[in-house]
């Protein structure tokens, strides 16, 4: 079969609806945070019972990838992620008109199990549209243009909460979601013309079966490894720490450190255009994963080393660690260079689980080692660097495992 170009007629458009669709996604993932602060006290909830509410998204996320797998290698992105858009749609007006508890956590459920595996749809559309050696090209451009997405969930949605309030704004992107679903249905095809026979499972047996190929590649396991530190860092430090960080150690007001944060998320678009390409101008996959992992232990053990350096450079040294970790696009691409087409959505969400579940656990462990360098004590500047030992150790420890396990002889 002849490679097609990489935006041929129709291509462009998956493109563009995968970027929408990551955006979507990030969108609500990050907007959790901001409202934090205007839902609880209107709600009558407190920080605890708050953070369970929010965080119900993740939970939902990571539970929902491995259906989610099994169903786009069965039936498809355009039959499959309309549904996930109008259930998206659905939680986010939920959401918008939650006056209790329940509404906040079942609304923040819904949106977890639908937006949050969507990304399933891109690597299924990619595997069919663009060529294997292009796709860590093609993922980046996605998260680039779909970062705004992610940078609108952050002080932008903040200042038009102000304006119109926050149960409007989250109410438009549930109507959003009903139109980019009706877009699916009109515009978006499962594979080109010229793609040839149709390769997904012909039951659910078979789906169900080609997991013992996916278990029986024994690359996939240091991908899997590696996965648990992909996305971690950035979300542990832009969702949750870095904020503190940079009140407690450097004095910055909600707002300036609000602004710092917005800036770092703003670099990750930059990030993923840089990464994209990197596999090919290095001649594979394995020296982009392993050089991006190195780079972001190194700046975070600088941190570990030196909490309380100056703003500048601590700054710095979470852009640098930001930048870094875009080696997930090309961690993504080398896990689907591993299988064939009809393979990718049951392997993409395996992984994806991974990376989720990780984000828990990094938060949750940066958030332990300040408790245990604290003490009795109230937490102190210095007591971060031990946050940032844990996130700088787990990196270069996942690092070694795939640079031991994921031989450079290997073809990918």
């Amino acid at each position: 079969m002849t490679q097609p170009r990489l935006f041929g007629p129709g291509r462009l458009r998956i493109l563009l609806f995968c970027a929408a669709l990551f955006a979507t996604a990030q969108f609500h993932r990050a907007a959790g945070g901001v409202l934090a602060t205007t839902v609880g006290p209107e709600l009558g909830l407190g920080a605890a019972v708050l953070g369970v509410a929010l965080g119900a998204m993740f939970i939902a996320s990571m539970t929902m990838q491995i259906p989610a797998g099994i169903l786009f290698d069965r039936y498809g992105a355009r039959r499959i992620t309309p549904i996930l858009l109008i259930s998206t749609g659905l939680g986010a007006l939920w959401f918008s008109q939650a006056t209790t508890f329940p509404d906040l956590i079942l609304s923040r459920l819904i949106l977890g199990a639908s937006s949050g595996v969507t990304g399933a749809a891109s690597f299924v559309l990619f595997a069919r549209w663009f060529p294997k050696d292009r796709f860590s090209t093609v993922m980046g451009l996605m998260v680039a243009i779909g970062g705004v997405g992610g940078l609108s969930g952050t002080y932008p949605l903040a200042l038009l909460s102000e304006i119109f309030g926050w149960r409007t704004v989250m109410g438009y992107t549930g109507v959003l979601s009903f139109g980019l679903a009706a877009f699916c249905i009109a515009a978006i095809k499962d594979k080109p013309a010229d793609y040839g026979a149709d390769d997904r499972p012909a039951s659910l047996k078979d789906t169900l079966a080609g997991y013992r190929e996916i278990f029986a590649m024994p690359r996939f396991y240091p991908i899997l490894i590696m996965g648990t530190v992909t996305f971690a860092p950035i979300t542990t430090i832009i969702g949750l720490w870095g904020g503190p960080y940079l009140a407690d150690v450097h004095g910055l007001d909600t707002t300036s450190a609000g602004l710092v944060l917005f800036a770092m998320f703003a670099i990750t678009i930059g990030g993923a255009l840089a990464f994209g390409p990197l596999d090919r101008v290095l001649g594979g996959y394995r020296p982009v994963v392993i050089g991006g992992a190195v780079i972001s232990s190194a700046a975070l053990g600088l941190l570990a080393l030196f909490p309380a350096m100056p703003l500048a450079g601590a700054v710095a040294c979470l852009v640098v660690m930001v930048l870094a970790q875009h080696y997930y696009i090309t961690l993504s691409a080398q896990n689907r260079a591993l299988f064939p087409a009809h393979l990718v959505g049951r392997a993409s969400t395996l992984l994806l689980v991974f990376q989720v579940g990780g984000i828990s656990a990094m938060q949750a462990g940066f958030g332990a080692a300040l408790t245990l360098a604290a003490g009795q004590n109230s937490i102190a500047p210095a007591d971060y660097g031990y946050g940032f030992a844990f996130m700088a150790f787990g990196v270069f420890a996942a690092m070694l495992v795939y640079a031991i396990c994921m031989k450079p002889t290997a073809q990918i």
